[in-house]
């Protein structure tokens, strides 16, 4: 098996069809997946999910 299978499998597995897509996780359980190119709704996951606040993430 080569690199790209590896990635393949696993993109399979975690049932990824479109790119970029955002997996959120606490202890191995999905909270969230969204495809986007959405700054805003990127970071705002990410602070919904995170202990972090707006200014502690470089936008």
């Amino acid at each position: 098996m080569d690199e790209y299978d590896e990635q393949f499998e696993v993109a399979d597995r975690v049932r990824i069809r479109a790119v970029p897509l955002f997996h959120f996780y606490n202890d191995g359980v999905l909270l969230e997946a969204f495809p986007t190119r959405d700054k805003d709704r990127i970071v705002a996951a990410i602070l919904k999910y995170s202990s972090l606040d707006a200014e502690d993430i470089l936008v």
